[in-house]
């Protein structure tokens, strides 16, 4: 069976976390746009906000290269868990684990590229999803 998911968009937010367990977990969540003609000829854009997970030593690099704004590409795997909020009714919460990421360039933006070595390198995920705050 396949659960892959494959992205290109701008990050917008970014969180670094260190688990209960000792492994690191960075939180980003990254644009993606669509654009279209809707019925009366008009241009529209859909932006779509994914939430993205790194884990473990990916989580560090990918915190401490990737930046608000960047264009990235990520490649990771689709997770659905159910989140129990207390007295609220629970709900679905989607997200991708990212196993690889790359940082890429624009006209404006050419620095804080990470070393070549981690930009498609892909690293063994294995976690305790009991301890995810979410």
């Amino acid at each position: 069976m396949i659960n892959e998911a494959t992205i290109v968009g701008r990050v917008g937010k970014k969180d670094f976390k260190e688990l209960k367990n000792g492994s690191n977990l960075a939180c980003f969540s990254v644009a993606t746009n669509k654009k279209y003609k809707d019925s009366t000829g008009e241009k529209k854009t859909i932006t779509t906000w994914h939430n993205v997970n790194f884990f473990g030593g990916l989580a560090e690099v990918a915190f401490k290269y990737m930046e608000i704004g960047n264009l990235v590409y990520i490649k990771g795997e689709i997770n659905n868990a159910l989140v129990d909020k207390g007295n609220e009714k629970p709900q679905w919460y989607s997200s991708i684990h990212g196993n690889v990421f790359k940082i890429l360039p624009t006209q404006s933006k050419t620095e804080g590229v990470p070393p070549d070595n981690y930009n498609e390198k892909e690293q063994d995920n294995e976690f305790d999803d009991s301890d995810v705050p979410f």
